[in-house]
């Protein structure tokens, strides 16, 4: 009896702890201002699970090396330059999304089948809100909905800007695409309604680096579950299941451009460069070059806000905004880090493992996000630490797991 109580009683506490990260995560959405709902909970999170028993393993040593390298050439970086208060901020979002990437990393490697389960699937309700959101704001579907969910006549959902909440929707609509294939049964048309929604609510934010980072990304992924696939079946099922959402994203782009407000400002957006991008000293590619003049000339950073006391507006690239915040050593461990996650997600996504689609999902969505950091200061975007964290704990698990033995050698 009493080993029969202290079965029910682990069971029990691990449901709880499958709740409370999937109600942290399905809240991730809701970023009117900061802190976050989400940051709150997930520090508090971090300290349950820890005091609980969550450990950090040795695979989990290198990215968390860097993280702190990062975090205290950033300080070091803040002394360089006033205001002071600003500096000391960044300093502390930059320590708090450290933590961030270490719980999530710790929390999949620990337990990496029902930890990603929980985790994207609360993802993808935290997106679904927050894409239906921008969706009613666009559309003006309610009172005061369009000025609570667009900006410049582009959806926001229930983020501050809609180039972030663009992006924010791009891994769970990979996961629902991964799930209409894998077989989802029932659930299917779910999965498609989700990819769906999400990919309506990318385009209505009417960000360019967002739809880059989706197009590329989703045929990375696409091309990944293709290949990496030796299974008829499921190769017939991808090629069924891309033909699908093609035709029916199609034809609801050509319905949302019969709207003459949508269509207006889709093809404003579609222009190659901006008025921001080569406005001259205002723009955002003169304004790199102009970030590697400062960078050669201040090995230990200006912090957080020097560059913006120099220039009208930031880098505009995530790397240069590294160097300019953390100096020379802060901005080649940033690089560091963006590198190792790149390899090691590669690696769990080309081995074979109950985790292998996931890990797909996952590789896609960095190497697109990475890919926008070129044209974006992305370094405190939250899901960005927490798709790091993803890659860290599900490779980690993948590629420890045993190789598989040839069939001569069985």
């Amino acid at each position: 009896m009493n080993t029969i109580g202290a079965t029910n009683a682990a069971i029990s506490t691990k449901a709880i702890g499958y709740g409370a990260v999937w109600i942290v995560f399905a809240i991730s959405g809701i970023v009117y201002f900061e802190p976050a709902p989400f940051d709150i909970a997930l520090l508090i999170l971090t300290v349950f699970f820890f005091l609980c028993g969550l450990r950090i393993p040795g695979w989990m040593t290198a990215p968390i090396a860097l993280l702190i390298l990062i975090f205290i050439m950033s300080i070091i970086g803040a002394a360089q330059s006033a205001p002071l208060g600003d500096n000391i901020r960044h300093g502390v979002i930059t320590l708090y999304l450290t933590v961030s990437t270490i719980f999530v990393g710790c929390y999949v490697y620990s337990d990496p089948g029902p930890a990603t389960r929980v985790i994207f699937k609360a993802y993808a309700i935290a997106a679904l809100l927050a894409a239906i959101a921008g969706i009613i704001g666009y559309f003006s579907l309610t009172d005061m909905a369009f000025n609570l969910f667009t900006e410049n006549s582009r959806a926001r959902g229930t983020f501050k800007d809609p180039n972030v909440f663009g992006p924010f929707l791009i891994i769970p609509a990979l996961f629902a695409f991964y799930r209409l294939i894998e077989g989802a049964g029932a659930r299917a048309p779910y999965w498609l309604m989700v990819f769906l929604v999400l990919s309506a609510a990318i385009l209505l934010s009417f960000s360019r680096g967002a739809w880059g980072h989706y197009l590329l990304s989703f045929m990375i992924c696409l091309f990944l579950l293709f290949f990496t696939s030796s299974n008829r079946k499921i190769r017939y099922r991808i090629s069924v299941a891309t033909l699908i959402v093609v035709v029916l994203c199609v034809f609801g782009l050509t319905v949302i451009l019969s709207l003459e407000t949508v269509s207006k400002v889709l093809v404003e957006r579609l222009q190659l460069f901006q008025s921001y991008d080569i406005g001259g000293a205002a723009g955002r590619f003169d304004g790199q070059m102009f970030a590697l003049k400062v960078i050669l000339s201040n090995p230990l950073g200006i912090g957080a806000k020097g560059f913006s006391d120099l220039w009208s507006q930031a880098p505009h690239n995530v790397y240069l905004h590294n160097f300019l915040i953390a100096g020379w050593i802060g901005g080649f461990a940033y690089l560091a880090f963006v590198i190792s996650t790149f390899i090691c997600g590669l690696a769990a996504a080309l081995r074979p493992s109950p985790y292998q689609g996931i890990a797909i999902v996952l590789f896609a969505s960095f190497f697109g996000l990475i890919t926008l950091g070129l044209l974006i200061d992305t370094d405190h975007w939250r899901h960005f630490y927490v798709l790091a964290g993803l890659i860290w704990g599900l490779s980690g698990a993948v590629l420890n797991l045993p190789r598989p033995v040839p069939a001569s050698l069985q």
